[in-house]
């Protein structure tokens, strides 16, 4: 909303208004949890059903918006804030990913919520699960092990990519460099960022119950999820800088905001795992 506010265009106008319903929509669902109003208010109501609704017809409106607004500012030239609505439209595009990866999983919560009504309504059924569950339990330390494997590559890799971000931002703050606001706001993202994965990883390698502690809490998911955001948006700032002002720097600086998106990237899908870890699924 801040990339594109103010609309200047017709397909600003559709992508912003898509961007703020979105945003009042999904801060309602936020409270909706954060409350416990579902437990609440007692009312029939499919509330997964309800919400994966909404999650999709919010994943599709944004996949139509990011689409205008690109088409639109990426053919203009000589415009005032061409950058900002360029940004904006990626934006559209992780936010687009990231309600078709929350529709993809309420779906899935669906059907397990289902399965389980199913199980309760059926004796025969109850009793299969019973015996499958005892005849499973030897393999549960083996798949907590599993478990944690995936988590912690992500967690090595974002490691690698902030080490690399955080060497080549700081190798510009030398004498007689003049460095942005954009280079700080950089290298202060990625330097905390890093600091932080290092020490889930570290936790992570000394201790496997620790690990396993942590990914059940809530801790993860705020942490990958609010580091996706701050990486994403000091990548792109450094990023429409760099191809702004054509200094000697460039493939250097440009290298360091490539590293930063891909970095976002695992962040996101780190904060997806730790979204379905927390929920059991």
């Amino acid at each position: 909303m801040a990339c594109v506010s103010p609309a200047l265009v017709g397909a600003s106008h559709w992508f912003l208004f898509v961007a703020t319903t979105s945003f009042i929509a999904t801060l309602l669902w936020c409270f909706v949890y954060l409350l416990s109003i579902r437990e609440a208010l007692k009312i029939p109501i499919n509330w997964i059903l309800t919400e994966l609704l909404n999650t999709s017809v919010e994943a599709v409106l944004y996949m139509i918006a990011f689409i205008a607004q690109l088409s639109l500012w990426s053919s203009v030239s000589g415009a005032p804030h061409i950058a900002s609505n360029i940004a904006g439209g990626v934006f559209g595009i992780l936010n687009t990913l990231a309600y078709a990866a929350g529709a993809y999983f309420l779906y899935i919560e669906w059907k397990s919520t289902e399965k389980k009504e199913r199980v309760k309504t059926s004796p025969l059924i109850q009793i299969q699960t019973k015996r499958s569950s005892c005849e499973h339990l030897p393999l549960r330390s083996h798949h907590n092990k599993q478990s944690c494997l995936i988590p912690g590559i992500l967690k090595f890799l974002q490691l690698a990519l902030g080490i690399v971000c955080v060497g080549i931002a700081g190798d510009q703050f030398r004498p007689g460099y003049y460095r942005t606001i954009t280079d700080v706001f950089f290298l202060l993202i990625v330097t905390t960022f890093m600091i932080g994965t290092f020490i889930l990883l570290l936790s992570c390698l000394a201790s496997l119950s620790t690990a396993s502690i942590i990914s059940k809490t809530i801790y993860e998911l705020f942490y990958h999820a609010i580091a996706f955001g701050l990486v994403l948006s000091a990548a792109l700032t450094l990023l429409i800088q760099v191809h702004k002002n054509n200094s000697r720097e460039y493939e250097l600086l440009l290298g360091a905001s490539i590293c930063g998106l891909v970095n976002s990237a695992l962040y996101l899908l780190s904060t997806i795992i730790a979204l379905r870890t927390y929920r059991g699924i």
